[in-house]
């Protein structure tokens, strides 16, 4: 980004896990400390707030979640929120434009895990990767996305996945692409036999699914390698990672790799190039 903005979490026990995310701008010469973003004081408790963290291309839109937002009812537990926070160009100062919470939210839901917002800051994909244990009550997990005009958030619109239950972990990563008209969103849940990442297209007012891409490589259930624990996404290309791939050239076990597929005008593709650990030479390996 033009002006960045680097998040460190502070996440003390002392104070419930209501958190705190201090954001840096850098001056010319050094970064600087910014007055520190935290939640609404009546939302604050165990609020995990800074677990993730987003911020625009121009530096002057940033998103933090705080999925473990009680939403001010101590009968429930991690309804989940995400707040954003502008900066004033001509000042620099921060300030909070708006809490964002998913229609009907519900206990254990964990909205706003994965987060990720589009170059201009207008688009933003939340996801919804229950960790507190809903999936016992097959909650199913989802992922939403929301878009600005004029300083307002709209309603957001639910991107849903297909074949999936509760526990594929569908969110537990989320991109979106710097014009904002796609979005990718994992599930790689260990109930799954091998993980998948779905690609939605904007079309008009709603979205659709472009494309789902499966692992590119099978493996068992016994293997399961955690393909979609991370993903990139550009205009035309998405990097997917793939953390417990084994390297068999170099005979390695859960080394890692990152799938990169590109868009061809009509679909995505995959590389023949798989960027892995051993790619970086022997010295980083390890």
């Amino acid at each position: 980004p033009n002006n960045r903005m680097p998040a460190i979490i502070d996440q003390d026990p002392a104070d419930g896990g209501d958190g705190v995310v201090r954001p840096f701008t850098w001056n010319g010469s050094s970064w600087e400390e910014q007055p520190s973003f935290v939640p609404e004081p009546q939302f604050a408790f165990a609020a995990e707030f800074g677990w993730t963290v987003a911020v625009s291309y121009d530096g002057n839109t940033a998103a933090v979640g705080a999925p473990g937002d009680i939403h001010a009812d101590l009968g429930k537990r991690a309804l989940g929120s995400v707040y954003v926070f502008t900066r004033d160009p001509a000042t620099g100062e921060w300030a909070q434009q708006a809490r964002l919470i998913k229609p009907e939210p519900g206990s254990s839901q964990s909205f706003g895990q994965t987060i990720a917002l589009s170059d201009s800051g207008e688009q933003l994909v939340v996801g919804q990767r229950n960790h507190v244990g809903s999936e016992w009550a097959n909650i199913p997990d989802t992922a939403w996305i929301f878009s600005r005009e004029n300083g307002v958030w709209s309603s957001p619109v639910e991107l849903i996945g297909t074949d999936l239950v509760p526990e594929d972990e569908f969110g537990v990563a989320v991109a979106i692409s710097p014009d904002g008209q796609r979005v990718a969103v994992a599930a790689n849940g260990q109930g799954m036999t091998d993980g998948r990442v779905f690609v939605f297209r904007q079309e008009g007012t709603g979205w659709i699914v472009e494309q789902i891409l499966d692992h590119p490589e099978a493996v068992d259930a016994i293997s399961w390698d955690g393909f979609g624990a991370a993903v990139a996404l550009g205009n035309d290309v998405l990097m997917v990672g793939n953390p417990l791939h084994d390297d068999v050239e170099a005979d390695r076990e859960s080394t890692g790799a990152v799938f990169v597929f590109n868009f061809d005008g009509s679909e995505w593709v995959r590389q023949p190039e798989l960027i892995r650990m051993s790619s970086f030479g022997e010295s980083w390996a390890g």
